[in-house]
């Protein structure tokens, strides 16, 4: 027995060091897989020697996972359902309490933060040397054949923000320095991507992560924060004046502002959105079957005559986590979901007196991937595991006693 216990220990605390590092990368699928069942190996031997009762958000976590399951029942592509259920929903869950459970430890945390280092230095001499080349209409070179595409790189890049970040809450002064460069290499990944969105959730996302630390009620704090938030602003609009390739005269300010305006007026998501969300009624309550293939593909089969649904680049999904949830899984669904959230966050949120570092953390990483799937539907494969993976690793570290 005691063999078991060191085999599920340090086996344990590589695993997922090794996920850390590989998911935000491309075409990285099969090893995904082995390391999710290598998890699946490594928590149920856990539980059967451990017998463990501290199951955070358990209920809500479970029914999520439970319901997207059932529902290859009245799925027309069980296969393709299933098949997201294991790739997403239970190597989830498997991610989140096998990281709740088996990251405990100096060495464990160590190889956790090593991992996630490396993956940002490799990310960000991708985007350094192919910062011209990493447009979202361009095809990527072969060299970079690892990267994972623009709208995955941005996400890992501001999932990675409060974890950097949690570093420059330490004592450490080099833990310190090393968050603050941490957090400028993700948002150079941020920015080479084009992605307008990232500089939204990336504001969001510090603001929850520093917010709690700032006494607003004095002057320099507010001065601090509308200089950043002016900062993501014209930052946001150069990035959209690059992308569209305005040729425009005139003072910054005004160039900045007409950028905006031009980047609200052609966005086309907000009618991809109309069209999607009228066909929830469908199956409005239990949806068409979980996975993000499965409602485009049964409404081309149902011969809708949208053109927005049978777009070769709009018709793909919703681009929006709560459209797509609802035409997956109903209304039931979506609730269970953001039951699940909720869950999570108040989880954080209970432990923001005894543990205000973690507690942010944790809160952030939620809103990182909240506000980026607003826009699109990053709550699937490895990027559904790899945030989980970090929320169970944060909320066990919140959840620990405080030393006197």
């Amino acid at each position: 027995m005691k063999l078991l216990d060191k085999v599920s220990a340090r086996w344990g605390g590589w695993v997922l060091p090794l996920l850390v590092f590989a998911l935000p990368f491309a075409h990285t699928v099969a090893l995904r897989h082995v390391l999710s069942a290598a998890m699946l190996l490594l928590g149920g031997l856990y539980c059967w020697r451990h017998r463990p009762r501290d199951w955070p958000i358990a209920l809500p976590f479970l029914a999520w996972s439970g319901w997207a399951l059932l529902s290859a029942t009245w799925s027309i592509y069980p296969r393709e359902t299933l098949s997201a259920w294991w790739g997403t929903a239970l190597a989830s869950l498997l991610a989140f309490y096998t990281a709740y459970h088996l990251s405990a430890g100096r060495a464990a945390r160590m190889r956790m933060f090593i991992a996630l280092a490396l993956s940002v230095v490799i990310l960000l001499l991708m985007s350094l040397f192919g910062f011209r080349l990493l447009q979202p209409d361009l095809p990527i070179p072969a060299w970079l054949y690892h990267y994972p595409g623009v709208g995955l790189a941005s996400t890992y890049a501001v999932l990675m923000l409060p974890l950097c970040g949690l570093a420059t809450l330490s004592v450490g002064r080099r833990l310190q320095l090393a968050g603050w460069l941490g957090i400028a290499a993700c948002l150079i990944v941020g920015a080479a991507t084009l992605n307008r969105v990232f500089w939204l959730a990336a504001a969001l996302t510090l603001a929850v992560l520093f917010l709690p630390r700032l006494n607003l009620r004095r002057a320099h704090g507010w001065l601090l924060g509308g200089v950043v938030l002016a900062g993501l602003l014209f930052a946001l609009a150069g990035v959209n004046q690059s992308r569209l390739s305005l040729a425009q005269q005139g003072d910054v300010l005004e160039s900045a502002m007409h950028s905006l305006q031009q980047m609200a007026e052609r966005d086309p998501r907000p009618q991809v959105w109309r069209a999607w969300s009228s066909q929830v009624a469908h199956a409005p309550w239990i949806g068409l079957g979980y996975g993000q293939a499965v409602p485009g593909e049964f409404l081309r089969s149902a011969r809708v005559t949208d053109p927005i649904i049978n777009d070769r680049l709009t018709g793909v999904h919703a681009h929006n986590v709560l459209i797509n949830t609802a035409l997956q899984t109903g209304v039931v669904g979506l609730a269970l979901l953001v039951w699940f959230f909720a869950a999570l966050l108040r989880a954080f949120w209970r432990r923001r007196h005894e543990q205000q570092a973690l507690a942010a953390a944790g809160m952030a990483l939620v809103v990182a991937l909240l506000a980026k799937s607003l826009t699109d539907d990053f709550i699937r494969d490895g990027l559904a595991i790899y945030f989980c993976l970090w929320a169970g690793f944060l909320l066990a570290r919140a959840r620990e006693p405080v030393r006197a």
